[in-house]
């Protein structure tokens, strides 16, 4: 027997809001990665599928340049990479999950040109 009955009167009194509820949770799909070794050069951004993680990464997209040795962090949106070389580079390039099927888009420089560094991101539900 499934369902539920109610007998007798039923009264609500002051206000229900939705933003009393807890945010709904994050769900991790996918992962996103760019860059290689010296030599390689690449440019293109790969993503892999996690209900699929036998096949093989998918091209999505490009960087804006080559690089090695850069960073990257992301929200629930979006993900930079940043830096790297050859060079060392300060570009700061952003993937758009949703649309993860165009270029990357230039969003600024660091505040210096550097490889082989770290990043990290945070993420909040609030």
């Amino acid at each position: 027997m499934s369902g539920f009955t109610i007998t007798g009167g039923v009264s609500f009194s002051g206000a229900v809001s939705m933003s009393d509820m807890p945010p709904a949770p994050v769900v991790n799909t996918a992962a996103w990665f760019s860059g290689g070794a010296f030599g390689y050069g690449p440019s293109k951004v790969d993503r892999i599928t996690f209900a699929t993680d036998t096949d093989t990464a998918s091209v999505r997209g490009t960087l804006s340049s080559a690089r090695y040795g850069s960073a990257a962090a992301g929200n629930t949106t979006d993900g930079w990479f940043g830096g790297g070389s050859p060079g060392n580079v300060s570009t700061v390039d952003r993937i758009t999950y949703a649309t993860d099927t165009a270029t990357a888009s230039v969003r600024g420089p660091l505040s210096a040109v550097i490889s082989r560094l770290a990043a990290a991101s945070n993420i909040s539900l609030a």
